[in-house]
C-alpha cells in the first residue's frame, strides 16, 4: 500500500511532499505471530521524520437501538529510525502480534477487526499515517498423541486362539 501526502507545517504552510509505501509479507496472521512489514519512505519535504511507528490495534465496533460505540485498543507498539529531510528510508519492521485477542467478527451487532498502523512522526506537521487492515485467527489445534512416522502401515495382530 502506497500513500503520498503533503507535509504542512502547523497545518497550513506546505513544506513538501512524503511518499510513504509499506508492503506485510502476509494479509492474514495466526495469534503470536510476527508481522513482517518491508517499509519505504521518500521524504521529499523540508521536515525531518523523528521517528517512525509500527503499532498494532484492535477495533471494536457496537451496534443497538441505532446507536453505534467504537472501542479502539493499542495492543502493541514498536518505534524505529526516521528519516531525515530529502532523504529515503529503506527498512524491514518486525511487529509481535501477542495479547489477549477476540475472533474476528463482522455480524449486524458486533464488529471486531484488526489493523496494523504506520506512522511517520513529523514535528509540528500533522503525522504521515497508513492502515494495513489484516486477519487474525486463532492458531491450529495441535494432535496429542502417538503419531505413527510416515509410510508406515499398520497390521493387525492374529486373532487369539
Amino acid at each position: 500500500m502506497t500513500k503520498t501526502e503533503t507535509v504542512k507545517f502547523c497545518c497550513c504552510i506546505s513544506r513538501g511532499e512524503v511518499d510513504l509505501t509499506v508492503e506485510a509479507d502476509k494479509g492474514a496472521y495466526f495469534c503470536g505471530e510476527t508481522a513482517n512489514l518491508h517499509v519505504e519512505v521518500d521524504n521529499r519535504s523540508s521536515s525531518n521524520i523523528d521517528k517512525m511507528k509500527c503499532k498494532f490495534f484492535r477495533i471494536l465496533t457496537l451496534r443497538a437501538d441505532g446507536h453505534t460505540k467504537k472501542f479502539k485498543h493499542l495492543m502493541r507498539e514498536m518505534k524505529y529510525d526516521g528519516c531525515d529531510e530529502g532523504n529515503q528510508l529503506d527498512q524491514h519492521q518486525q511487529l509481535e502480534l501477542s495479547g489477549h485477542f477476540l475472533p474476528v467478527t463482522h455480524a449486524h451487532h458486533i464488529q471486531c477487526e484488526y489493523r496494523i498502523e504506520i506512522e511517520c512522526a513529523i514535528p509540528w506537521c500533522p503525522d504521515v499515517e497508513l492502515y494495513i487492515p489484516i486477519g487474525l485467527y486463532e492458531p491450529p489445534r495441535q494432535v496429542w498423541g502417538y503419531q505413527p512416522p510416515a509410510g508406515f502401515v499398520y497390521y493387525p495382530p492374529p486373532p487369539l486362539e
